[in-house]
């Protein structure tokens, strides 16, 4: 019952951070740097995974990554 709204809430962002982050590569006129800041997010986001001990943190690490990918 919980994996439920956390992958919802996960792809609600998803979405909204895809119409922010195209909207600013058009207007920044690159790509790569956005692209470079999404996967560091998520590579740093992936080391709370193993280390969280409630879940207020893993949902907030499931929230924090998946946007970044």
């Amino acid at each position: 019952m919980t994996i439920g709204p956390i992958e919802g809430a996960a792809e609600a962002l998803v979405l909204i951070a895809t119409v922010f982050s195209g909207y600013l590569s058009d207007a920044l006129g690159r790509r790569k740097p956005l692209v470079l800041i999404g996967y560091g997010l998520a590579a740093v986001v992936e080391a709370l995974f193993p280390l969280a001990d409630s879940i207020a943190l893993v949902n907030t690490a499931r929230l924090l990554d998946r946007p970044g990918k």
